[in-house]
Formats: C-alpha cells, structure tokens, sequence
C-alpha cells in the first residue's frame, strides 16, 4: 500500500524538519495531554486529540491522522485537531489537506501563538506550491493518490480539482504574494461555485460570506499575516478603518460549523 510521503527532502533534512515540528508541537501538548489525563469530563474530541498528539511523540504520523481527523468529525469546532492534522500534512506531500485544515484552525482558534505558526505555514504552503511562466501556472498540492489513515489506497478527487482549479485561478499572475493570492483564491472560489459545486464546503461558503461583507482584501492579509508580515503590516497601516472593520465583523461572524456541516477529508471524495 502507497504510504503519505513526508516531503522530499534528505532524510537528514526530514529528521530535522520534524524534530524542529517536534519540539514545538509537543512543548505544547504535553501540556494539554497532562492536564486532560487528569480530566474526567473530557469530550469525545478532546478523547481524540490526546490520543493524537500522543502518537504523533511517538512519530506514529499515520495513526495520529486518524485521531486528528476523527476528532475533527466529532467535534467539528474543536481546533486543536485541526491544528494537529495540519501539522502533520504540511510536513507531508498532501498539502492541500494542510490549508484546508489550517484555515480552519486560524477561523477557529484563540492562541496567538499558534496562529502566527499556522498562518507562515499557510503562506508558504501556498507559495511553494505554484509554478508561473509566462502567464501559465501550475499548481501542486497533492500526490495523485491520497492514502485514508484507516482504510484501503484509493482515488479521491478533490485534491486534484483543488489542483486544476488553483492552476486555472493563477493564470496571468506573475508573482506570489498576498494581494495576489486574494485574487487567486476568488477566482477559485467562482470556478468551484461554477464547475465542481459538489465541492462546496462549509470553508468555501465562509469565503463567499466575506467576499459579501467586503472584508476578502483585510481576510486574506490577516490569514497569511506571518508569512509575509512586511506586506501585511503595511496594508493594514494603510487601510486601518477597512482592517478594524474586518477584526470587527470576524469577532461578530464564527464560522458555522455543525455535526451536519462540517470540513473533513473523508467527506470530499
């Protein structure tokens, strides 16, 4: 069986790109992990994410996975197993898993500290991912084949529609960077709505709730603040009644997220 593939690195360059990941996420959940074993009241995603973020110590990725994202059905408004599953899928070759669930942890969660992790990685998984020449693009955020972490090799195509779609959706830009990454993600939130509606998510339909507000340019400048803080910070400089409008409407505008409409893997075959 085809296993998810950690990126393509030397294995010297891997081992420290997860012990970097390492130190960082289980700092933290130990923490979490410690105070919860002490908790009889925990929820079943709570269950989940401790199972989790334990096998993720133990390097046991794969199986992690499936506490993370059987935390995430469960409990679709807890976000710390958003943040764990996209830990683990922004060190991987399915990156498109990684700013599904990432932008979700960052709609959902409070900890700063974690959203200024999350948010680079947003960036940067963004910004890695296309090819541009001459006006063409190309974007990779996928292998072709996705492995469930509890289940047999099989085809799913959503990471190749979110592909085709972010490729068509970059045409005619020339370089990555946040204002044009505002562009890039309307344009591919049309032709989803237009050529494979069946994809619509409860994520995309929050996309489409600000694009309506008139918050999409202060959204996207605050989502990817930390993978280019200078472009950022100087936009909300520049338009600081926009930007406050934004933090206003986000704090008065949650996400709604339900047991019946939720963001999973596991649904967007």
């Amino acid at each position: 069986m085809k296993k998810i593939v950690f990126k393509r690195l030397s294995p010297r360059i891997c081992i420290n790109c997860f012990g970097f990941i390492f130190l960082l996420f289980t700092l933290y959940n130990n923490v979490v992990c410690q105070t919860a074993n002490n908790d009889n009241t925990l929820s079943n995603e709570e269950i989940y994410y401790e199972k989790g973020c334990h096998k993720f110590s133990e390097g046991a990725y794969t199986q992690a996975l499936y506490w993370f994202e059987k935390g995430i059905e469960q409990g679709p408004l807890y976000e710390e197993n958003y943040y764990g599953a996209s830990t683990i899928y922004f060190l991987s070759t399915e990156t498109v898993w990684g700013v599904m669930y990432g932008e979700l942890f960052m709609i959902l969660s409070q900890n700063d500290s974690l959203k200024a992790e999350v948010s680079k990685k947003l960036f940067e998984a963004y910004f890695n991912a296309f090819t541009l020449f001459k006006g063409k693009a190309t974007a990779d955020f996928n292998n072709d084949i996705i492995v469930y972490s509890d289940s047999f090799e099989r085809h799913n195509k959503f990471p190749d529609t979110f592909n085709t779609l972010m490729s068509n959706a970059a045409n005619n830009i020339y370089f990555i960077d946040i204002s044009s990454l505002i562009t890039i993600r309307q344009r591919f939130l049309s032709l989803i709505k237009s050529k494979a509606s069946d994809f619509m998510n409860p994520l995309f339909a929050y996309w489409d709730n600000i694009i309506a507000s008139g918050n999409w340019q202060a959204y996207n400048y605050w989502l990817f603040a930390y993978g280019n803080k200078s472009e950022s910070a100087t936009w909300a400089r520049e338009n600081k009644q926009q930007w406050n409008k934004f933090l206003s409407w986000l704090d008065k505008n949650p996400i709604p997220l339900s047991e019946t409409d939720k963001f999973s893997r596991y649904l967007m075959e």
